[in-house]
């Protein structure tokens, strides 16, 4: 019955809310993870800074494992903020919804309802090219309703244009805010060299998949072996950061407390389970990592990326592969892990002349300072181009 009304309305009232000339445009962010704000805050802070805009953010309060609630971690970053049990769709009659994660529209049903445009900025760059991804990543009714779609790359535009049954007229491409969340300060601009001291340890971030069962964790094959390769290796310090989700895709929770236990033991080992993956992208000197959004993320940090995979592994898109094919490393076996810890990571990197020349260059992703910025003034530009319709 909501939704025959919802169309209805939709019919009769045209299909976003009207923006009258001279109002100020409200925006409202949906927090339903605290690990998703760095995708808003750049945004953000270009919105409430802004005279054309009235700013509301939301605590969708989604507890993760080992995580804070939204309520919890907006108070400690001092972000002004209500509940969600406190907001009323009919009182605040938002022009914009921000939403990082479908997770958000399935726990707060008015979003798709709404006649508000919905602004979707995916937490992660999808790297996936397996069949159920695209439905996943391109084609639920988040991305066909959403008023835009605010990608990396043209790459991604791309995909939509192929996946999704609404096209890709509605998704643009002005880089991601998180990445300018990530590289905003300029210590995090690493120009990596060959030099190597063991009086400080290399750290090596590790990114460990959730689906352990599926086709992209590689925990199964190669997670014992690389906790005992850097128990033995005592100039190097493994950052482990396993996905959001992977201690909770343990059925038993008494082999998710075994696993735990066994990564926290582990020599010369730290589990970071921050809300934010800035710091970890600061000090290490190299990443590890199953298929994962987080290769995009890191590719401005011009450091070594090992991907990792096995022989069950789901394949990546075009671009993503090429991008590590071409200027990064695969460890697909326990010998090319083992390598690239001793010698790309400690004394040579082979590719790192031709990642320093070119990577930025061909990597189809714009310069991630001042994203925030274009998104706001982009926004502001096309809904005073409705207006004046």
């Amino acid at each position: 019955m909501i939704d025959s009304i919802f169309v209805l309305k939709k019919i009769l009232f045209g299909k976003y809310r009207k923006f009258e000339n001279g109002e100020k445009i409200r925006a409202v962010f949906i927090l339903t993870f605290d690990l998703e704000w760095d995708c808003f805050n750049t945004i953000h802070s270009h919105l409430i800074e802004s005279e054309y805009f009235e700013v509301l953010v939301i605590a969708d309060d989604f507890k993760r494992e080992n995580g804070l609630l939204p309520s919890e971690f907006l108070k400690q970053e001092g972000v002004d903020f209500i509940e969600a049990s406190e907001f009323s769709l009919r009182q605040s009659n938002p022009h914009l919804v921000f939403v990082a994660d479908v997770c958000s529209t399935t726990r707060n049903r008015w979003i798709l309802r709404s006649d508000a445009r919905i602004c979707y900025i995916p937490y992660g760059t999808s790297i996936s090219a397996a069949p159920y991804s695209f439905l996943q990543q391109y084609n639920l009714p988040l991305h066909n309703k959403a008023w835009r779609v605010f990608v990396a790359g043209d790459f991604t535009v791309k995909l939509y244009g192929e996946h999704c049954a609404s096209g890709n007229s509605h998704v643009v491409a002005l880089g991601h805010p998180k990445l300018e969340a990530i590289y905003s300060s300029p210590s995090q601009h690493y120009s990596p060299t060959n030099e190597f001291s063991s009086k400080e340890p290399y750290e090596v971030l590790w990114n460990i998949h959730f689906e352990r069962g599926g086709q992209w964790s590689t925990w199964n094959d190669y997670g014992h072996y690389v906790l005992r390769l850097f128990a033995s290796l005592d100039n190097f310090r493994l950052i482990c950061r396993p996905h959001p989700f992977f201690f909770e895709s343990f059925k038993e929770k008494k082999e998710m407390e075994f696993t735990r236990d066994l990564i926290l033991k582990n020599k010369n080992t730290v589990l970071d389970e921050r809300p934010s993956i800035k710091e970890s992208f600061k000090t290490c000197n190299a990443l590890m990592t199953d298929g994962s959004s987080i290769i995009y993320d890191f590719l401005f940090s011009s450091k070594p990326i090992l991907y990792l995979r096995s022989a069950s592994s789901a394949y990546m898109h075009t671009h993503c592969f090429d991008l590590i094919k071409k200027y990064h490393y695969i460890g697909d076996e326990k010998e090319k892990i083992l390598n690239f810890v001793q010698n790309v990571v400690g004394q040579s990197d082979p590719l790192i002349k031709k990642r320093m020349d070119e990577l930025h260059r061909y990597s189809g992703l714009p310069e991630p300072s001042r994203t925030g910025k274009r998104i706001a003034r982009y926004i502001k530009y096309e809904i005073n181009n409705e207006a004046d319709r």
